[in-house]
Formats: structure tokens, C-alpha cells, sequence
């Protein structure tokens, strides 16, 4: 009797989920329209803003800044350099950001195919986070190397990480100095670091 109570109990709750999932397996109206926009795009949300990222940064609305710290290493940041003047004329900053969001748009265009890295024609967010980590490891490789006189034990400290991974990092940087190279882009940062 308890076994026969058992398997009557266990198969109405298989049933149920089931029952209620047909009832609303349709996608809301505002979801399928995301998902359309997204696929449009070709990358996600977060792809989006790595590329953006990168991309401001390229065309000189975003400056990318290090610091040496007190223990001799060096941080990171970003500074905004669209909106400088806080008193500018609306219309003006309304036509900069403008004129900086269809640059921004272009530049994007291009990074594209770079950032996807399996040739899938979709960026994800994965792929588009290690192109940005990548793009700004040049950056800061490049400046560190030069506050370091090219010195490459020097440079690893300052970096705070081991000359071997500094090696593949720099490595795959270069791969893609070269990619930027031959699809005619404006170059990458050189590091002159052997």
C-alpha cells in the first residue's frame, strides 16, 4: 500500500512541471524582441560594451591610465575625455557624443571580427572580455615597457606577473597586432620587449 502511495506521489510530481510549462512555453513579446536585437547585433550585451570599450578607447574618448602605486606596481583606469567641459553649450555635447557614437559604431564594426574567435559570426561575452583583456594587456605592456626601459624582468614586476605568462600574453598580443595589421586597421600599441 505505501509503495503503491509512493509511485502515485512520484508520478504527479513528473506531471506537474510538465503541465506547467505548456502553459506558457511562448516567449513575453518584449523577451523575443530582445532576442531579435541581440542576434541582430551579432554579439551580446556584455560583447557589446567590451567593444565599445575598446573602441572609445581607440578613437581617443576614452583614455586608459596607469599609475604606479606605492609598492612599485601599476593600476588601471579609464577617464572619460568626451564631456571635458562640464559648461558646454547643450547642442555642442549633444553633436560630440554623437559624432563620438558613430565613430564608436564604425570602430566596433571593425573589431567585430577580431573579438569572435571562433569565426562564428556571433560574439559572445567570453570572447569579447578576452579580446578587451588582451587589447588593453597591450596597452599596458607597452607603457610599462617603456617606464622600464624595456627591460623585461622589470617590466614582468611592474606588471606583477611571471615573465613566462608575460611571454604567451605578449605572445598572443602580437598574433593579433598582425590580424589588426592585415585587415588595415589602425595599429595596436608596440611593445619593444624581447
Amino acid at each position: 500500500m505505501v509503495m503503491k502511495v509512493l509511485v502515485t506521489f512520484l508520478a504527479i510530481l513528473a506531471v506537474i512541471p510538465a503541465a506547467l510549462f505548456s502553459q506558457n512555453s511562448a516567449d513575453p513579446a518584449d523577451l523575443q524582441a530582445y532576442l531579435k536585437e541581440i542576434r541582430q547585433s551579432g554579439m551580446s550585451e556584455m560583447g557589446k560594451g567590451a567593444l565599445l570599450m575598446i573602441a572609445a578607447i581607440r578613437n581617443g574618448y576614452t583614455e586608459l591610465f596607469f599609475q604606479q602605486t606605492p609598492d612599485g606596481s601599476y593600476g588601471m583606469g579609464y577617464a572619460n575625455l568626451l564631456c571635458k567641459n562640464p559648461n558646454i553649450d547643450p547642442d555642442i555635447a549633444r553633436k560630440e557624443r554623437e559624432v563620438a557614437e558613430m565613430k564608436n559604431g564604425l570602430e566596433m564594426v571593425r573589431l567585430k571580427p577580431l573579438a569572435d574567435a571562433d569565426k562564428s559570426g556571433f560574439v559572445t561575452s567570453v570572447e569579447a572580455m578576452q579580446f578587451r583583456q588582451l587589447v588593453e594587456f597591450g596597452y599596458r605592456i607597452a607603457y610599462l615597457a617603456a617606464q622600464e626601459h624595456n627591460d623585461m624582468q622589470a617590466t614582468c614586476k611592474a606588471m606583477g606577473i611571471f615573465e613566462d605568462e608575460v611571454r604567451q600574453k605578449l605572445a598572443e598580443y602580437r598574433g593579433l597586432q598582425e590580424r589588426v595589421n592585415q585587415l588595415g586597421l589602425a595599429p595596436l600599441p608596440d611593445v619593444a620587449l624581447e
